[in-house]
């Protein structure tokens, strides 16, 4: 009984302590930030510096809209853009807030949201 009463304590402490998905997300935002920065400090390609800031933008982008879920205001679309623009910190783009964008057009009005 006593292993029971271990094992059940062991996997309930593990689950407190399991990232969550806002954790997640900063965790894999800040890795692609390093991952850029050292293929910068390597005198990387720069075709290969914005793949990689195009892939890892895709995936930031599916994980806030996972955490923010689809937008319901009437005329917007349900699934936005995500507004930073640069995983480079020489970037101009670089450290903007992190959020989804849900706009009309580029020229239309939009709106931002941010978890």
């Amino acid at each position: 009984m006593r292993l029971f009463w271990t094992l059940l304590f062991t996997l309930a402490s593990g689950l407190a302590f399991a990232a969550s998905p806002e954790d997640d997300y900063i965790a894999a935002r800040d890795k692609a930030i390093a991952e850029i920065a050292a293929q910068e400090s390597a005198n990387a390609a720069v075709e290969t510096i914005d793949a990689t800031n195009t892939k890892a933008l895709a995936d930031l982008q599916g994980r806030l809209s996972a955490l923010l879920g689809p937008l319901a205001v009437e005329d917007f679309p349900a699934n936005g853009t995500i507004n930073l623009e640069s995983l480079s910190d020489s970037d101009v783009g670089f450290g903007m807030l992190d959020g989804l964008r849900y706009a009309k057009s580029d020229e239309g009005p939009s709106i931002s949201t941010r978890r």
